[in-house]
């Protein structure tokens, strides 16, 4: 079997890893995991959760289409790996890669040993332009233009070619895993999580609000009607940045001036490009930016 381990991708469509996977002849099962080390850290709270199984909400539905769901657990994923491992035996695991925390990637470390250990092949591959082990960001925007240009990954379902939801539930049961059940509590005024709840907010952005963009986009109270909106959407992975980009310019006709689509065109791009200085200076996570503050004596809020 192969592995399709979801992560900060929650989507189908432009999808690389899913789509390879589900094309490679293997059969495929989908997983994903809200393990503790990263659940209950202070830099998540509910609201995060709350949004993740939303948009998890959403593929399941559409999964259902094709008679599977993803295996959704609450483990660390290395010893969910050697779990299934021991009864059917994995291959290959196929994900995005992740520019997160210094967590997940101890966690990311320790998925890598084990594949080693077991003879496992890793699939990693690039997501909104993140490219790995770079010495500089001299030539990361014309690789980035080059990736946004590339053809949307469309996977094909076809039958076989993956575990059905009754062969998933008798993998749980004779593994003794526990599918973690999806506790959605939708809340009003909040944006709801899922793929189709970002494509509607990009739609009445290009479509209407992005009139007041340039404008009102730093401001508290109008920002709200007048950004995109998508931020969030963009972070768990429901939609992707060449999703965004292409469907942008496709309807750029749509949009009267476009000092406000080229404003938005132009931080989509600094988006991308400051999660790469994250993934090249991930020291930044506990150190400040700016090294001149380093040597200031500076008061401890433990509030904060």
């Amino acid at each position: 079997m192969v592995v399709v381990w979801f992560k900060r991708d929650l989507r189908l469509e432009d999808h690389e890893p899913l789509t390879k996977a589900l094309a490679s002849g293997e059969k495929v099962l989908l997983l994903y995991s809200f393990e503790s080390f990263w659940t209950q850290d202070p830099h998540y709270s509910k609201l995060h959760i709350d949004f993740i199984q939303e948009g998890l909400e959403a593929i399941q539905l559409k999964l259902k289409e094709y008679g599977t769901k993803i295996l959704i657990l609450s483990d660390y994923i290395p010893e969910i790996l050697q779990k299934i491992h021991s009864q059917e035996p994995i291959t290959s695991i196929y994900s995005h890669m992740e520019a997160g925390m210094d967590i997940t990637y101890t966690r990311d470390k320790a998925v890598k040993k084990w594949c080693t250990k077991n003879n496992v092949h890793w699939y990693e591959f690039a997501q909104n332009g993140l490219l790995r082990a770079l010495k500089n960001r001299q030539k990361w925007r014309e690789h980035w233009i080059s990736q946004m240009k590339a053809p949307i990954h469309t996977p094909n379902f076809l039958s076989g070619t993956y575990y059905n939801s009754k062969e998933i539930d008798q993998l749980s049961a004779l593994l003794k895993l526990t599918p973690l059940v999806l506790m959605i509590h939708h809340k009003t005024g909040i944006q709801i999580g899922g793929s189709l709840n970002g494509w509607k907010y990009l739609h009445s952005f290009i479509t209407k609000r992005i009139s007041g963009y340039q404008k009102y986009y730093s401001k508290p109270l109008e920002s709200r009607l007048h950004s995109g909106r998508i931020s969030p959407y963009l972070a768990w992975g429901m939609l992707s940045t060449k999703q965004v980009l292409q469907y942008v310019t496709q309807h750029q006709k749509q949009v009267g001036n476009k000092r406000n689509l080229n404003g938005f065109l132009s931080r989509l791009s600094w988006q991308a490009h400051f999660i790469q200085k994250f993934e090249m200076e991930p020291s930044i996570e506990f150190d400040a930016v700016n090294k001149g503050y380093a040597t200031l004596n500076k008061t401890v809020n433990p509030s904060y």
